[in-house]
């Protein structure tokens, strides 16, 4: 396995508990790793949502893949040369299961060709609830050659 798979294996097993490390410990964003948040609370995808998993889709599948974290919020560190984006806060989206089932409809859409294996994982606040967060994997285009 890649550290890519690891980290999204790693998302579906601790769920809530690593979302929150990740806030806490304010991982960056990188070449690999982008934190989002939703424009909407209505559970359906707005243009400019559906914008950033384009952008996503785009860009992570012309290089060597990445996770797109739904619903953390991001700020940018200064400190940094170049500045990083950083998460900061955790913004879950509400009608988790509306929004989902947009990124899973729009994802062979919005890119052509469509990039092949996305996975959309729901984390949940807590069991059952319909609010929390969404993990994309966007694995590498295979035109690249991986």
């Amino acid at each position: 396995m890649d550290g890519l798979s690891d980290l999204f294996n790693q998302l579906r097993i601790e769920g809530m508990s690593l979302i929150r490390r990740i806030k806490d410990e304010m991982w960056a964003e990188s070449l690999t790793l982008e934190f989002k948040t939703t424009a909407s609370v209505s559970g359906q995808m707005t243009d400019d949502d559906r914008k950033n998993l384009g952008k996503a889709l785009s860009g992570f599948a012309n290089s060597d893949g990445g996770i797109v974290i739904w619903g953390i919020g991001e700020c940018k560190d200064n400190s940094e040369d170049p500045p990083v984006d950083k998460a900061k806060e955790l913004k879950p989206i509400d009608k988790l299961s509306g929004f989902l089932s947009d990124l899973q409809n729009y994802t062979p859409q919005l890119t052509s060709p469509p990039v092949i294996g996305v996975i959309h994982e729901p984390i949940r606040e807590s069991e059952g609830a319909d609010t929390g967060y969404i993990i994309s994997y966007i694995p590498a285009s295979e035109v690249n050659g991986q």
